[in-house]
C-alpha cells in the first residue's frame, strides 16, 4: 500500500505541474515512480515509464485547453525537428536497454533516471545561481533550438525528464507565466506522442496497458485543479525548490542502486549470453516450484510462470536469486494463445534464449464426477490448459530452439513435459485429466521424433502421488493407500522436490542418448506385481 499511495502522488504531482504551479516538482515524477513501482510485485522499474506516458499527455491537455490562447506556435516549431531526431536516438537506446537481462535492463533505467536527476537539478541551480543578476531576454539561435529538442527528445524517451531542459531553454526568453506553461504544455504534448510507438514496439506497455494507465486520470485532473487553486496562495518558489532537494538525494539513491546492481550483474557474468535459461509453466507453487529452484541450483536463469499468484511467484524468484542465478516474473496462462506467445517473447526478449522448457502447468477438474454425469465445460478447460496448452507452447519453443541451434546460440536444448500416472491408470471420476495426461505421452513422443535432427531431446516424467495442494482434497485416501494397503512399492508421498530431481538429470545432460523416454517417478506405483 505504501508504494502504491507513492506512485498516486507522483501521478497526481503530473496535474500540479502541468498546472503551472511547482513546475519543477515535475523531475520528481519519474524517480518517485521508479521508485516505488521497483517495490510492487509483477510491475518492476520499467513499468514505470509505461504507467507514466498516457498520463503526462492527459495533463499536457488539460494544460494545452487552460492556456490555449496562449501558446508560441514559433517556439514550437523550432524544437520539433530536433525533437523527433531526439525521440529516434532515445528509441534506439531504449530498445537496447530493454533487450538486456532484466536485472541489467533495471539497472540501466535506474542509472539513466538517477543520473539525469542529479544532473539537472544541478543545472536548475546553476542557471538560479547565474541569474543572480537581471539578465537579457533573448531569442535562441534556430541551431540551439534543434540541440535543445534533441536533448529533450532523449532525455524525455529515457525517462520523462525532459523539463528542466525545456525551462532552462524558455525562461531566458522572459515568455509571459501563461505562455510559458501553454507552450511547453503544447511541445511535451507532442513529444510523448512521438514516444508512443517505441514504447509499444519495445514492450513497456506490456505490464501496465494505457487503458489501465488511463484509470489514474482523476489524479491527475485533480492534481490540475488544485495546482490552478493554490497558485496564488502558496510561494511557489519555497515549493519548487524544496522538491528540488528531495529529487537531488532521490536520484542520488537510485543512480547508486542502478550503479551497485549493474555492477553485480557485470561482476556475475550478466552480459553475456552463455547462461543457459530455463522457462518452467506453472512455477510459482508445488512441483513447479521446486523444478524452478532445483535449476536454479543446476546454474540456469529461470523464467517463472505464473497465472494469480504474484506473492507465491516473487517467492520463487527470491529463491532463484538466492541460488545466484537471475530470475524473471512472466504472467501468462498457459490455455490462452496470446499468453503463449508473451511467455515465449518475453523470455527471449529478457535473456535472449531458451534451453529448457518444462511444461508443467495444469490443473485438476473443478469436481470429480463419473463420466457418465461429466459435462462439457470441464472437459474443454482441462484439454485447454492441460494438453492444448503445452502442445502449443512447446511448438512456440521448439521453433525458437531451431533458431538457436542454427545460429550456434545452443546446443542440445530439452524438453520435459511433467504429465502423470493417469496417463494410463485409468480414474472413472476424472476422465478428462486421464485423456488430457495421455495425450502429453503422445506429445512427447512425436516432438521427439521431430526435433531429434537439431539434438533437441524430449522427454516425459511420470509423477505419482505427490504431496502438492492438487493432492491436497485426498490426503486422508491416499494415506491409507500408500502406507496401509501398499499402493506403491515405497511407502510415502512423493515431494516436489523428487520430480525436480528427475528433471535436474535431464537438464545437466546425463541423459544424452535419450528422447522419448519416460521417467517414472511414482515410488514403483507402475510395476505391476504379483
Amino acid at each position: 500500500m505504501l508504494w502504491w499511495s507513492i506512485v498516486i502522488l507522483a501521478i497526481f504531482l503530473i496535474g500540479l505541474t502541468k498546472s503551472g504551479f511547482g513546475s519543477g516538482a515535475g523531475l520528481m515524477i519519474a524517480p518517485m515512480t521508479t521508485f516505488a513501482m521497483a517495490h510492487i510485485p509483477k510491475y518492476g522499474t520499467d513499468a514505470a515509464l509505461g504507467l507514466l506516458l498516457p498520463l503526462l499527455m492527459v495533463g499536457d491537455f488539460i494544460a494545452i485547453w487552460q492556456y490555449r490562447r496562449l501558446l508560441s506556435m514559433k517556439i514550437v516549431r523550432r524544437l520539433v525537428p530536433g525533437t523527433i531526431i531526439g525521440v529516434v536516438l532515445g528509441s534506439l537506446l531504449l530498445r537496447w536497454f530493454v533487450r538486456q537481462q532484466a536485472a541489467v535492463a533495471e539497472a540501466l533505467v535506474n542509472i539513466d533516471i538517477g543520473f539525469e536527476s542529479v544532473f539537472l537539478v544541478l543545472l536548475h541551480f546553476y542557471r538560479v545561481w547565474r541569474a543572480r543578476g537581471e539578465l537579457p531576454a533573448y531569442m535562441p539561435k534556430i541551431w540551439r533550438s534543434f540541440l535543445v529538442g534533441a536533448f529533450a527528445g532523449v532525455s524525455s524517451t529515457l525517462a520523462h525528464a525532459a523539463g528542466p531542459i525545456i525551462s532552462l531553454h524558455l525562461l531566458p526568453q522572459r515568455l509571459e507565466r501563461g505562455m510559458f506553461v501553454g507552450t511547453c504544455a503544447l511541445y511535451f504534448f507532442l513529444m510523448n506522442a512521438l514516444k508512443l510507438p517505441a514504447y509499444y514496439q519495445v514492450g513497456l506497455f506490456a505490464k501496465i496497458s494505457p487503458q489501465l494507465a488511463m484509470t489514474f486520470a482523476p489524479l491527475v485532473l485533480g492534481g490540475a485543479i488544485f495546482g490552478y487553486w493554490v497558485n496564488r496562495r502558496i510561494n511557489d518558489r519555497i515549493f519548487t525548490n524544496t522538491l528540488y532537494v528531495i529529487t537531488f538525494w532521490l536520484g542520488w539513491y537510485i543512480l547508486a542502486k542502478g550503479a551497485i546492481g549493474l555492477r553485480g550483474q557485470i561482476r556475475g557474468g550478466a552480459m553475456s549470453s552463455t547462461s543457459k535459461v530455463a522457462l518452467v509453466s506453472g512455477a510459482s507453487r508445488g512441483i513447479g516450484r521446486a523444478i524452478t529452484i532445483e535449476m536454479a541450483r543446476c546454474g540456469f536463469d529461470c523464467v517463472i510462470n505464473y497465472v494469480r499468484n504474484a506473492d507465491a511467484a516473487n517467492e520463487v524468484k527470491k529463491a532463484v536469486e538466492a541460488a545466484g542465478r537471475r530470475g524473471h516474473l512472466v504472467q501468462a496462462d498457459v490455455g490462452e494463445s496470446a499468453d503463449r506467445r508473451k511467455l515465449v517473447d518475453e523470455s527471449i526478449s529478457v535473456f535472449g534464449r531458451i534451453d529448457l522448457l518444462v511444461n508443467n502447468a495444469g490443473i485438476a477438474p473443478d469436481a470429480r464426477v463419473d463420466i457418465l454425469e461429466a459435462d462439457e465445460e470441464s472437459f474443454d478447460r482441462v484439454i485447454k490448459i492441460n494438453l492444448k496448452g503445452p502442445y502449443f507452447l512447446s511448438q512456440l519453443v521448439a521453433r525458437r530452439m531451431i533458431e538457436q541451434v542454427k545460429a550456434g546460440v545452443a546446443s542440445n536444448p530439452k524438453i520435459v513435459t511433467i504429465s502423470s500416472v493417469s496417463a494410463y491408470a485409468a480414474s472413472v471420476n476424472r476422465g478428462e485429466y486421464c485423456i488430457a495426461k495421455a495425450g502429453l505421452s503422445m506429445m512427447t513422443k512425436l516432438y521427439a521424433a521431430r526435433l531429434a535432427e537439431f539434438g533437441i531431446n524430449v522427454y516425459e516424467i511420470r509423477p505419482g502421488i505427490i504431496k502438492t495442494d492438487m493432492t491436497g482434497p485426498v490426503k486422508a485416501k491416499y494415506d491409507k493407500l500408500i502406507l496401509e494397503q501398499d499402493l506403491t512399492p515405497i511407502h510415502r508421498w512423493g515431494r516436489p522436490e523428487d520430480v525436480a530431481s528427475a528433471v535436474a538429470a535431464i537438464a545437466t545432460d546425463r541423459l544424452p542418448f535419450s528422447t522419448g523416454e519416460v521417467i517414472n517417478v511414482d515410488g514403483g506405483f507402475h510395476m505391476r506385481r504379483l
